[in-house]
């Protein structure tokens, strides 16, 4: 009688630590699927007054510099209001020295700090090899870039997104089903995405939007 029921408690135990497994087991997928979920929703805005407009120029396409750097010949403008803008023609008619070395291609670039957003992308004044260029970018951490430049044409709307997940971030630019560029780091180290163009001699051009959706 007495291990008839010892082998009724056994199974009763094991019974109990079986359903507590599935449900634990099932709380786990569930928590994995809602991580997956929110880190492939996109859209949205973000703090205007966290975006970054700072000097860039080709030669040092991989430096973050400082918003007041005279380093960096001021060329074209950039704007942050409903979208961001840079745009404009190229004013000097020389190369510079910038950091002890002679540059020639000089712009801007805005910093949007990383979140779950995306949008479109046109220009009105298309790449030109050593005359317009765009580029996209990531910041990670201690100011380091990591920049990639960008072939655009004028009457195509690029569709841009960053999905920032729990181990890593990606920052994607497509055209169609065809992808212009894709930079990923880890989700702790991306701090923020960016835009940027420059332009190389008197009169060049440049004038890219983005938009948020």
């Amino acid at each position: 009688m007495k291990n008839v029921v010892d082998k009724s408690l056994k199974l009763l135990v094991f019974n109990r630590m079986k359903s507590l497994l599935h449900l634990f087991v099932g709380a786990v997928a569930v928590f994995v699927l809602v991580q997956s979920a929110q880190a492939q929703q996109t859209g949205g805005k973000p703090d205007r007054a966290a975006i970054e407009v700072l000097p860039f120029a080709r030669e040092f396409m991989n430096e973050k510099f400082k918003t007041n750097d005279r380093e960096v010949p001021d060329e074209l403008r950039a704007t942050t209001t409903d979208k961001i803008r840079i745009y404009g023609k190229r004013k000097l008619n020389r190369t510079a020295p910038v950091r002890g070395r002679l540059s020639a291609h000089f712009g801007k670039i805005v910093l949007v700090p990383v979140g779950n957003l995306k949008g479109v992308i046109n220009v009105k004044s298309p790449s030109a090899d050593d005359v317009t260029y765009y580029y996209a970018s990531i910041e990670l951490e201690g100011g380091k870039l990591d920049t990639k430049i960008i072939q655009l044409s004028t009457g195509v709307d690029y569709a841009w997104s960053v999905v920032k997940g729990p181990a890593q971030t990606t920052f994607k630019i497509t055209d169609g089903a065809k992808e212009v560029v894709s930079l990923s780091g880890p989700a702790a180290s991306v701090k923020s995405v960016g835009f940027a163009s420059t332009v190389r001699y008197l009169g060049n051009e440049a004038d890219i939007s983005v938009t948020f959706e």
